[in-house]
């Protein structure tokens, strides 16, 4: 018996392997196929060919039938993802826009190459070594003044009317993950993070400590694309306790689990996290980590349903490829990536469900796991599902919107600095608190919006419409002058609903303890 036993196990393995052989010869066929394509093309075809760009139609073709995340990637898109993932690239260190087809700085990295050669907030850069700027996108115009670090540029500045000479020398420039830090009420701070780069832990750190005595703290995903996985591991441990699992993965051949390091410095601080439909990947990772271990309430929309693990591989000609690999799977157990069908992209990307009415996704009964400390109920069924769904109904009309979009806002803050000097009004108003509380834009300011607005975009303007422009046009004022959050404690502190909701929770300790410990 034992032999027959024996005899079957053989032939079955036996078996396997041929028939693991066989799929790998139809698959050099398949490659050898494509090969000879080309060669025929070559030698044979009735003009020249280019093959680079036959073989790049091809790869963007194959990964068009795979999974609505894995990409090719031009040489020129793989520089820009490393600056964006390595937290820096050369430059001169300014923040601008574009007014009436004209460079305008908006303010100068501190301590960055454009700051160290005088250039100012409201400067006009008309030239760069000798090329006039006038006119060009933004992408054009960022492009002539990157370049190697230490390298040096010649550009023509327009001073209140007056025409300087500026030379510039290209540094490193860090680019902070870091978009907004301040103090909204009382002991609660707020921090905006824009992406998931490899400084992205850091610099969280360093804004808790520049921000003083915090009590609780509110963290914004909302609108973060995500980026660096081991960006996300770093940030989220800092709220649990060694051991703790942060996100697994499971593919073909891969079966990872990611857990703290340490003990996380912030461990015992009260955390509400923001999130919407923009949220994805590294944003939906750290998200799921804080709500499964009942670390954060998670107040907002459901977030973007990214949760592919996908490996980039350089090619030798500066491009790239990024393949999935495996799923990401919250410490619950759920998988954060939404429903797709392979080779429907567009059905993908065009798929507006969670915007148009996002609350059809928050509660799948189908899909119910348990948090690992509290075992309270959370969904499934792609994306983080928050704790506390709140509406975010813009307070503006579609017309102001577009309007501030194309902007009118800016435009009139570009020209009150033309004329008024910033450190006049730093000195008039110290603090942006001060600010708040002090300083009335004047009815020749807004009066000067309403034009414009009717004038560029055809629109009416109502009462209700110029009490919020008054005080939007404030909240860019105070960014110009006090930046780090300015513009979300003068106005989305009065009228952003998920942010109100937010700050409700993490001020009322009673509050957030009912949502993180519901009654059985």
């Amino acid at each position: 018996m034992r032999n027959w036993l024996a005899i079957i196990v053989a032939t079955l393995l036996c078996t396997t392997a041929l028939e693991a052989q066989d799929v790998v010869r139809d698959d050099q066929k398949q490659i050898q196929k494509l090969n000879y394509l080309y060669q025929y093309l070559r030698n044979n075809y009735v003009d020249d060919v280019p093959l680079d760009t036959l073989v790049e139609a091809a790869i963007v073709a194959t990964l068009q039938e795979l999974d609505p995340h894995s990409s090719y990637i031009t040489p020129e898109q793989m520089q820009l993802v490393k600056s964006s993932l390595d937290g820096s690239f050369s430059g001169i260190g300014i923040v601008h826009t574009i007014y009436r087809d004209t460079l305008v700085v908006r303010r100068t990295i501190v301590g960055g190459p454009a700051e160290r050669s005088g250039i100012q907030r409201n400067d006009r850069i008309v030239k760069a070594d000798g090329v006039s700027l006038l006119g060009l996108n933004s992408q054009a115009i960022v492009s002539r003044l990157r370049g190697d670090k230490g390298s040096r540029i010649e550009l023509e500045v327009v001073r209140q009317g007056k025409p300087l000479s500026i030379t510039v020398k290209r540094d490193e420039i860090p680019v902070s993950p870091i978009d907004t830090k301040i103090i909204l009420s009382h002991d609660v701070a707020y921090i905006g993070i824009s992406t998931f780069a490899k400084n992205t832990a850091e610099e969280f750190v360093k804004a808790i400590k520049e921000l003083g005595d915090v009590g609780s703290l509110i963290i914004d995903l909302r609108d973060n694309a995500g980026g660096s996985l081991s960006a996300a591991i770093a940030l989220t441990e800092l709220f649990l306790d060694k051991g703790d699992v942060i996100v697994s993965t499971e593919g073909r051949n891969e079966h990872l689990r990611y857990e703290a390091s340490r003990r996380g410095t912030l461990r015992d601080l009260p955390v509400v996290v923001l999130i919407n439909e923009q949220s994805a990947s590294a944003s939906e990772i750290v998200a799921g980590a804080l709500q499964d271990h009942d670390r954060a309430v998670i107040v907002g929309h459901t977030s973007y349903g990214k949760g592919l693990v996908q490996r980039q591989m350089e090619l030798f000609d500066g491009s790239g490829l990024r393949i999935t690999t495996a799923r990401y799977k919250t410490p619950s157990g759920r998988i954060i990536q939404r429903p797709y069908r392979n080779g429907a992209k567009d059905e993908y990307f065009s798929d507006t469900t969670r915007f148009s009415n996002p609350d059809s996704l928050t509660r799948d009964e189908s899909s119910v796991y348990y948090t690992l400390n509290n075992h309270r109920k959370v969904y499934g069924g792609g994306g983080i599902t928050p704790d506390r769904y709140i509406s975010q109904e813009s307070v503006l009309s579609a017309e102001l919107r577009t309007a501030i979009a194309q902007g009118a806002i800016t435009t009139a803050t570009i020209e009150f600095f033309d004329a008024h000097r910033h450190d006049e009004m730093v000195h008039r108003y110290p603090t942006l608190y001060e600010f708040d509380r002090n300083f009335e834009p004047s009815d020749a300011d807004i009066a000067s919006i309403v034009r414009h607005i009717k004038r560029v975009f055809d629109t009416s303007v109502s009462n209700e419409d110029i009490e919020l422009l008054k005080l939007l046009f404030k909240a860019s004022i105070a960014e110009e002058l006090y930046s780090n959050g300015s513009y979300y404690y003068i106005f989305n502190r009065r009228h952003d609903n998920q942010l109100i909701e937010a700050l409700k929770i993490a001020s009322d300790h009673e509050h957030r303890y009912t949502i993180l410990h519901p009654a059985e």
